[in-house]
Parts: structure tokens; sequence; C-alpha cells
């Protein structure tokens, strides 16, 4: 009998110590960066079953057991910490980001998810491939930027925005844009009037898996645009200055000048009084018509001798005429190489 009460003691015992390891675990989950509270956060045990996730406002509550040693906190995007089990009943936890993963983040229109869950094809140009490219216009960096973007050249007017495919012309008579979302809003302005110096990266949808979510509107592609936002950090300049040139590409074909230019013209003018006028002329009547026409024809004379006296009868250039300017050659000053610079200072901040 006295045996079988002491294994009744230890039994009771052993179940009284279990029963008060038992307890509720509380507190609440914040960023280490901006210390707002993170709310869904995946709080599991270690060494027992139980998983809850946290409220809106970041706070969590776990019963543990004698059997749990630990607890993890996950969450997309951060680093995925644990913390040990103490006596304490509250356990206030902050989760550093962790920027080695957000490359494995996809933006979609309602929220993000993993590369590996994308079935759809997505192209991504980051800040620092934009500052590679020099380039005056956002469109214009797409080009050669993934297969199956085509980028046309714009007619040449400041300011313009270059054409863009997506998976070639999806429409005879609609628009056969893409549809261009900036910071999670849809853009329907100039894609040539966002600073490409803004922009932290640039994700092109370009088949339908991928740009399903934005309806009909994102037929032809989507082009989601994410710009830069203020960090806290130490302040640095940066500046980048680029230079260029533009001329011919084909070198200019020869050309007459003045004194050769009338007598062709006289030559001209004497042909069609000889061979096309009705009555024709002789070759004598027609030359005096000639040399009495050609500033007629021309309208303006250069020279310094009277307009019907420029080419004589004979069709050579009176010996006496020289011109009034000492450059005729206009056209030298507007096919000189002009030279191109820009001179670009960024403030920003570096971590």
């Amino acid at each position: 009998m006295k045996k079988l009460l002491q294994s009744l003691f230890v039994l009771l015992f052993v179940a009284f110590n279990a029963m008060a390891q038992d307890r509720t675990i509380t507190g609440t989950v914040t960023s280490t960066e901006e210390g707002f509270p993170l709310p869904g956060v995946s709080v599991k045990l270690i060494g027992s079953q139980g998983v809850v996730a946290t409220g809106g406002d970041g706070k969590y509550s776990i019963r543990i057991t004698s059997t749990t040693t630990a607890i993890q906190f996950s969450y997309l995007g951060y680093v995925t910490k644990t913390v040990n089990i103490t006596s304490s009943n509250v356990v206030n936890v902050g989760l550093a980001t962790d920027s080695k993963t957000l490359s494995d983040v996809v933006v979609v229109a309602y929220g993000t998810q993993k590369k590996e869950a994308i079935t759809g094809s997505v192209s991504n140009l980051t800040a620092k491939d934009l500052e590679t490219r020099t380039v005056t216009n956002v469109a214009a960096a797409l080009q050669g930027s993934a297969p199956g973007i085509s980028v046309g050249a714009s007619n040449g007017q400041p300011g313009s925005t270059p054409t863009i495919r997506i998976r070639g012309f999806g429409s005879f008579s609609a628009s056969n844009a893409p549809l261009y979302v900036v910071d999670g809003s849809v853009y329907d302005g100039s894609i040539g009037d966002i600073n490409q110096n803004d922009i932290e990266s640039i994700s092109v949808l370009k088949d339908a898996s991928s740009s399903a979510l934005y309806g009909s509107r994102g037929a032809n592609g989507v082009v989601i645009i994410t710009t830069k936002r203020g960090k806290s950090s130490q302040p640095t300049i940066n500046a980048n200055v680029v230079q260029g040139f533009s001329e011919r590409g084909i070198p200019e074909y020869d050309r007459v000048n003045a004194y050769e230019y009338y007598p062709l013209v006289w030559q001209g003018i004497k042909n069609n009084l000889m061979y096309n006028a009705s009555p024709a002329l002789s070759e004598a009547a027609a030359s005096t018509r000639a040399s009495a026409d050609v500033f007629t024809n021309l309208v303006y004379n250069p020279f310094n001798v009277p307009g019907g006296q420029i080419v004589g009868t004979d069709g050579k250039i009176n010996p006496n005429a020289s011109l009034l300017y000492d450059n005729f050659d206009w056209y030298d000053a507007i096919k000189k190489t002009r030279k191109k610079n820009r001179c670009q200072l960024k403030l920003f901040w570096k971590n």
C-alpha cells in the first residue's frame, strides 16, 4: 500500500510540473529599420507543434509546452529570426530587411510573388543597368534589354517618345502601345516625362499569363516602373558628365559655286528657247534672251554688275563680276561638327 501511494505521488508530481511548464507567450513583431509593426508574420514553435500569425498590429499570442525549445519568426523579405525560450512570458522581436532576397520577388498587380511561382516571361532593368546606358528617354533604355521588345525611333522632336512594341503588333486599328504602371498606378502621360535618374527598376511583362491581372489594358504587355525613395544614410554627391558629337554620315556631294551656277542656268534657258519654245528661237536670239533673263529667273543678284550683264551671250560669266560677299558658302556654317555636353549633378543617400 505504501509503495502504491509513493508511485501515485510521483505521477501527480510529474503531471503537475508538466502543467506548470505549459504557458502562453505574447509579444510584438516590428521592423528594425522603420519600427512599424509587421502583420502576418509566421510564429512557429521549435520542439513542438504550433504556428500562429501576427495580427494587424504586429502582436501575437502562442501556447508553448515543456518540449518547446525556441520560437521562429519568419516573414517575406525579412531575415528569419529564432529566439530561445526563457522564463519571460513576453518576447518582442525586431526583424531586419533581407536585401539579398529582394531580387527573388516579382511585383504583380495585387502584391508580390516569388520568381519560381511566375510562369510568364518577365524582364527587369535595375537602376544600375540604367546608369550604364547613355539615353535621354526611359523608353530608349528598353532597346535590346530583352527578346520580344521592339523600340522604334522617334521623329526627332525633342521630348518625343519612341514607340514600344512587346511581342509585335496586337491590333490593326486599336492602340498597340503597352500599359505603363508607375508605382502601382496606371500612367497615361508621356513616358519621356519621367526622369531616368528617378527610376529604381523597370519590369516588362511580355505574355498573357504575366499581364492577365491587368485585364484587357495589359493585352499589349505591361511596363512596370518603380521610382526611388529616400533612405536614411549619409549624403553623397555624384557628378556625371556625358559628351558626344554629331556629323554627316556620308560625304557631301560636289557642288557648283556662284560663278559656275549662273552660266548653267543661262544654258538651260537658252536650250529651252531653242527647242521647247513656240516659236523656237535661233541660237543667237536665244543667247541674247538668256543673258537678259538669267537674273529674272534667279531673282537674286550677288554680283557687283547689273543683272542683265552677269552672263554674256557666249555663256560665260562676266569677267568684271565679283561677289559682294567674301564668303558665300553659307552651308559651310551648318555642316560643322557640333559637340553636345551634358553634366548631371545628383545628390542621393548612399548606405
